[in-house]
């Protein structure tokens, strides 16, 4: 049973920090050209941007978005 192999190198791929650092750039380049993923400094920026009653309300709706994820669309809850 399974694949026998002759050495650990055919086993495994073993890669050096500079190339997951390397990979990593690449992925979130790629995310955020597809806009996949915002900046984290200017998502930062659009939340310092807010005033405190803003903020307060952005957090409102967000909290009534996920509880309207968990309990569904109509507002049924997912579990009996």
């Amino acid at each position: 049973m399974g694949h026998k192999t002759s050495s650990m190198d055919d086993r495994y791929t073993i890669i050096d920090a500079e190339d997951l650092e390397a990979a990593t750039e690449k992925m979130n380049a790629y995310q955020t050209g597809r806009g996949m993923m915002a900046e984290y400094e200017g998502l930062k920026a659009r939340l310092d941007a807010l005033t405190e009653p803003e903020f307060r309300r952005f957090a409102e709706l967000k909290l009534a978005m996920l509880k309207g994820a968990v309990n569904g669309a109509d507002g049924a809850t997912a579990t009996p």
